[in-house]
């Protein structure tokens, strides 16, 4: 057999008959093997670029708009500016220590935001009751009887990063800072009834107040006193 025999047997077998067996035309298919290795590089990097510009920067704007079209200053952590300065977030809680702020609930990660979680104490821990009691007793300087305090602010929430205590938590810590900054109880008061939140949709979560909000108003407070 010659070699164009050869060819052209071999060709008749990589393609479909023209005709089939009841006489209709039959689609010719190309052989998969007759891709070569560059159309298949070339087709799987265009998926895969696709894929990337789909999911990676697409998806990212798209989530970003909607977070920040719907929920605003929270879906940008909702950093709180004095004086141009980030000071701190509405959303993670921060250490006050000083007897002329208001203070936040316990945080056994310190307030660090990139290590959110609790211990995650039992009650019955002898660990939790032995903070506890120690936080009731600082409390009891300052002639806070234990049953006044609310649980709450003797004990961590979840994430450990609560920004919120109480009202009940707020005013008992008034006293300490009216005598610390000269800022009449009242006033405190005031302010306090004047940044507390009430339940989400009224059902759900409980009254709160933004213990930064509280300290930052207690400085504008101060700052205008001077100014006087």
């Amino acid at each position: 057999m010659s070699e164009e025999e050869i060819q052209k047997e071999e060709g008749e077998e990589l393609v479909d008959r023209s005709e089939g067996d009841d006489g209709k035309e039959e689609r010719v298919l190309p052989e998969a093997d007759a891709l070569s290795g560059y159309q298949l590089v070339s087709k799987g990097l265009r998926l895969v670029l696709v894929s990337i510009l789909l999911i990676s920067v697409l998806y990212t704007l798209a989530v970003t708009g909607i977070g920040n079209l719907i929920w605003g200053e929270a879906a940008k952590g909702g950093l709180v500016k004095q004086d141009g300065q980030v000071v701190g977030s509405k959303l993670i809680g921060q250490e006050f220590t000083s007897d002329e702020y208001f203070h936040p609930r316990p945080s056994s990660k310190g307030y660090d935001g990139m290590d959110s979680g609790s211990a995650n104490l039992a009650p019955d821990n002898d660990r939790l009751t032995e903070r506890a009691k120690n936080e009731l007793r600082e409390l009891e300087k300052q002639g806070i009887k234990p049953e006044e305090v609310p649980i709450s602010f003797v004990t961590e929430s979840g994430s450990s990063l609560d920004p919120d205590i109480r009202p009940q938590s707020a005013y008992l810590q008034v006293p300490r800072v009216s005598e610390n900054t000269g800022i009449a109880e009242d006033k405190l008061r005031e302010v306090i009834d004047e940044l507390t939140g009430g339940k989400f949709l009224g059902l759900f979560g409980q009254t709160r107040v933004n213990v930064l909000s509280l300290n930052l108003r207690v400085e504008e407070i101060l700052r205008s006193k001077n100014d006087e």
